[in-house]
């Protein structure tokens, strides 16, 4: 049987007025882009919704990041588009839906290294699925570095997300689509 391998690009942030200009999510673009290019994965899937006030995003980071990734080289066909996930649990629970008609597959997941901590619980705790890591170091700051330790510790406790702490938080990013 031959196997579907999965590149996975989760959004992290939208710094402008829909704009991935550098940001962390354009960091995540580029590493997985240059990883497509050697031709170790089948597809992209880039996940994420609206999830910040509309003065900052109402286009959602799934579709920014695939046009992105087609402004770089990368086949239209070859990118899936997620585009309503409001945090990791979400993106997961999202590339599980898409992918589960498709044989064999083997995820790699590019994203911040403490962000690979909590997808790494999220897949292999909370759905019993292995996955590659291709972890980017990039500075997060101090908040955003302990805010990480504190959400890969809950997702050890919670790793489906399906709790008071993971609703009430996608409650709070959840913005209207238009």
């Amino acid at each position: 049987m031959e196997t579907t391998r999965i590149l996975v690009i989760p959004a992290c942030e939208v710094l402008e007025k829909d704009s991935l200009s550098d940001s962390n999510t354009e960091k995540r673009l580029r590493y997985g882009a240059s990883y497509y290019h050697t031709g170790f994965v089948d597809d992209i899937f880039v996940t994420g919704g609206i999830y910040l006030p509309p003065k900052i995003q109402t286009v959602p980071a799934g579709q920014l990041m695939a046009e992105w990734l087609e402004k770089h080289g990368i086949p239209r066909q070859k990118i899936i588009i997620e585009a309503s996930a409001k945090d990791t649990f979400d993106n997961i629970k999202a590339l599980l839906t898409a992918t589960k008609d498709l044989p064999a597959l083997q995820f790699t997941v590019v994203s911040h290294w403490q962000h690979c901590l909590r997808i790494w619980a999220t897949l292999r705790l909370g759905y019993g699925i292995k996955a590659k890591f291709l972890p980017i170091h990039y500075k997060l700051g101090l908040k955003g570095s302990i805010l990480e330790w504190c959400m890969f510790a809950y997702h050890l406790l919670d790793p489906r997300g399906t709790k008071f702490i993971a609703k009430a938080n996608r409650k709070a990013r959840s913005y209207a689509q238009k």
